[in-house]
This record gives C-alpha cells, sequence and structure tokens, in this order.
C-alpha cells in the first residue's frame, strides 16, 4: 500500500476540518463582540458564553494546525515480519476487515484506499498501544466494549 497516498488522503480531511474549525473560531469571535450580545442584566450572559465557545474554537484550530504539522514531519517507515510495530506502520488483525494505520495524530478517521478500508489509531488508542513494539503473529489484548479481546497481528507493512 502507498502509505504516502493514505496520508495525503488524512491530510485532505484535516485541512477539512481545519477550515471548518476556523470559520466556526471566527463566527464564535464576532458573536462575542457583537453589539447584540453586550449583557443587559447582570444573568445575561450571552457574551460570556459566546467568548469561551470562541477560545475553545482557536484552540482547536490550532490543535488541528498542529497535527497537519505532526503529519507533514512524520517519518515514514517500511515494516515487515522482524520489525516491531511503531508509527507509520500499516497493519492487520486478525478477523478484521479493515487495517489499521499507526499515526501520531487523525485517530478514529476512517480512510479508503484501493477498496481496502483504512482506520487511523494513534499510539494512545487502545489498539495502539496493544501493537506498539508488537511483531506480526503475536497476540495482543484490546479492551473493546468492556470486554477483553485477544487478537494476532496478521499483516503488517
Amino acid at each position: 500500500m502507498n502509505k504516502q497516498a493514505i496520508i495525503k488522503q488524512l491530510n485532505l480531511l484535516l485541512n477539512q476540518e481545519l477550515e471548518a474549525a476556523q470559520l466556526a473560531a471566527d463566527n464564535a469571535h464576532k458573536a462575542a463582540i457583537d453589539d447584540e450580545s453586550v449583557a443587559e442584566t447582570q444573568y445575561d450572559t450571552l457574551a460570556i458564553e459566546a467568548a469561551y465557545l470562541a477560545e475553545g474554537q482557536s484552540r482547536r484550530v490550532d490543535e488541528l494546525k498542529a497535527n497537519l504539522q505532526s503529519l507533514q514531519t512524520l517519518s515514514i517507515s517500511d515494516f515487515d515480519d522482524d520489525t516491531a510495530i511503531g508509527l507509520s506502520a500499516l497493519f492487520k488483525l486478525e478477523g478484521q476487515e479493515s487495517w489499521y494505520y499507526l499515526l501520531p495524530v487523525g485517530g478514529g478517521n476512517k480512510l479508503s484506499y484501493q477498496q481496502q478500508s483504512i482506520l487511523v489509531v494513534t499510539p494512545h488508542s487502545p489498539i495502539g498501544q496493544a501493537v506498539m513494539g508488537q511483531y506480526v503473529y503475536d497476540e495482543v489484548s484490546i479492551l473493546v466494549a468492556g470486554k477483553s479481546q485477544t487478537l494476532e497481528i496478521a499483516q503488517v507493512c
């Protein structure tokens, strides 16, 4: 699989999220300073709520920018049966249809590459924690919906 093409897809998704977050942050900022948001009584908190929302949206924008920077500087490695799984590994677990792409950011995003479903996981996710440092054919225990499942790492690249 072309890992760079998959990262390009994720980059596109994160850029779309960034654009939406920037628009939301701008709108929240405008709402916070709008004349209609001025408190009419001591109990009127519309401006305060809008300011909190603007701050949260601005933090989200900063987070997405950092995520995009992290993807741009990521060193992509090739993995085989004799290489411990680490960042940039694409792997498949026994009995699972999807491939998993272990990346520092973008966890939870679902991508598709050449009719293959790919789920981005991070080292902090349950699956990411379980596979880091493991090898093909190792068994890993993953907590899913409160139940522990033991799965074998079937493939890696």
